[in-house]
């Protein structure tokens, strides 16, 4: 199944992400989501992602892979078209400070 890659682009003033979808994106059953943080983003690493409202659209919950630094999750196959899922990416700034965002979603296409 294809890839829905979202890049991690940088950090606004009041510690929002600025990703490259914008805050949400929309997939199909069974893709899988990657997070991949920039060069010079600002992010040294990713902590956590978790949901935080809506249902739950993974059927493998996002989780590091490899030693990139980046997380990946799978939308479920048997998810109903429609589904959403907001959540919180926690992450550390360059110089270790930790910071936790919320809002971005997934939309599960019909």
């Amino acid at each position: 199944m294809p890839n829905r890659p979202i890049h991690i682009e940088g950090i606004e003033v009041n510690g929002d992400l600025i990703l490259s979808d914008h805050g949400q994106t929309n997939v199909d059953r069974g893709d899988t989501v990657t997070w991949i943080i920039q060069p010079q983003s600002g992010v040294q690493k990713i902590d956590k992602i978790e949901k935080s409202g809506g249902v739950e659209v993974f059927s493998k919950i996002p989780a590091p892979f490899g030693n990139s630094g980046n997380w990946r999750g799978t939308i479920s196959s048997t998810i109903s078209g429609g589904s959403e899922e907001k959540y919180d990416i926690h992450y550390t700034r360059d110089g270790g400070t930790q910071i936790e965002i919320f809002d971005p979603k997934i939309m599960v296409n019909p």
